[in-house]
């Protein structure tokens, strides 16, 4: 989260990180001159932000266990085994849903009755 805004002559960007769960914010301010290329300061601008992340994102975070590693329990407990193989299967699935527009639903209907603004061609329609 962040913000860009002109002062004097440079364009100074605020860098916000926000602890979702804490409420904590931490932050980073970086500032440029306004003709210099924008790609280069959006470069440095992710470097500052993944330093931030770094340094403070512990900080950011409730006081609690540490979270569980859940992949490297899982390739211990397989070890040398061979790996499974898994297949994820989804079918195709397509919602209709009603229409709200009443000249639309009586037009695919059949019923040939113009609605105000629009042209019936051979079964479909056409804006006028």
């Amino acid at each position: 989260m962040g913000k860009a805004f002109p002062m004097d002559q440079k364009l100074m960007i605020v860098t916000k990180l926000v602890g979702v769960e804490t409420g904590l914010v931490k932050g980073a301010i970086r500032t440029v001159k306004m003709d210099d290329p924008l790609s280069d300061t959006l470069a440095a601008l992710s470097e500052d932000v993944a330093a931030l992340i770094k340094k403070d994102a512990a900080s950011l975070l409730p006081e609690g266990p540490a979270p569980e590693d859940g992949v490297s329990r899982i390739l211990k407990a397989l070890s040398d085994r061979k790996r499974p193989t898994v297949a994820v299967i989804i079918p195709e699935h397509h919602v209709e849903r009603p229409s709200r527009d009443r000249s639309w639903t009586r037009r695919r209907n059949g019923d040939q009755e113009d609605a105000p603004g629009v042209q019936v061609h051979g079964g479909g329609y056409r804006p006028k």
